[in-house]
């Protein structure tokens, strides 16, 4: 018989998400990604660019293949047990550019205009869910640049998240000593563009389930001309948007994952 112990609710990206977060997205395109960033930084830069801030870095993965490519960045991320593990794949990688990772809110850490260029990736912004509150995050990330520098980050798109609709998924990746099943549901509510999603974590080894915890997301997904006039109120002005496979294809109602970068004016 398999035992199962109590369910726990973690903190929001908490220990036990931590734990299992490079593992869930090994797959994940990092090195794509970061190869797109740096072909619209080269693109739409109107300055050079070495000193990036990654908001909402998360464990690192982007800002340390960033650093390798010569950039110098400073990843800002809430959670501590996230910034644990950025920590520790620091200390091994030893990238060519300086990495530092700070730990604090986005949205109160005070304005430094040091950057030539700012990212939110993996779907950050999405978490700010109210009108007002994504103008004042927006408007503190404007204050973090110069004129001319750009803002690069990534979102769910509106006409992709309604076709799509989320539903059950489950995940499973092999660990040592055995494996981790993430699944997760969402259910969309239209009126607010929200959608919420609920994941739940089992670390198996045989048949224990060693760790059983629980995590609560609150998504916003958003649609082109929206996020023009978020940017526009918050002293940006959208350049391009493209899906994250091919930047040049104009998004669809297939395309959930959308890069866009706007230049601070």
């Amino acid at each position: 018989m398999v035992k199962t112990p109590h369910v726990q609710d973690s903190t929001f990206y908490g220990d036990a998400f931590a734990a299992f977060y490079d593992d869930i997205y090994a797959h994940k395109a990092y090195a794509g990604e970061c190869d797109l960033i740096a072909r619209l930084l080269a693109e739409y830069s109107t300055r050079e660019v070495r000193n990036l801030v990654d908001l909402g870095c998360g464990t690192g993965s982007h800002a340390l293949e960033l650093a390798q490519r010569g950039y110098n960045v400073t990843g800002i991320d809430v959670s501590p047990w996230m910034l644990k593990k950025a920590r520790k794949k620091l200390s091994v990688v030893k990238p060519v550019g300086n990495v530092c990772f700070v730990e604090g809110n986005i949205a109160s850490l005070r304005p430094d205009s040091d950057f030539d260029a700012a990212l939110m990736l993996f779907s950050v912004l999405g978490y700010t869910t109210e009108n007002q509150a994504l103008v004042n995050l927006l408007s503190h990330v404007r204050k973090m640049l110069q004129p001319g520098s750009l803002f690069i980050f990534d979102l769910w798109f509106g006409p992709a998240v309604i076709n799509r609709h989320p539903g059950q998924q489950v995940r499973r990746v092999v660990v040592p000593g055995g494996e981790v099943l993430r699944f997760s549901s969402g259910q969309l509510d239209l009126q607010k563009q929200l959608c919420s999603i609920a994941f739940e974590f089992w670390h198996v080894a045989g048949n224990r389930v060693l760790t059983r915890v629980t995590e609560h997301h609150l998504m916003r997904y958003f649609f082109p001309r929206e996020i023009e006039i978020l940017l526009a109120a918050s002293g940006f002005v959208l350049c391009d948007m493209g899906t994250l496979k091919e930047f040049d294809h104009v998004p669809g109602s297939d395309d959930r994952d959308v890069f866009c970068v706007a230049r601070a004016v």
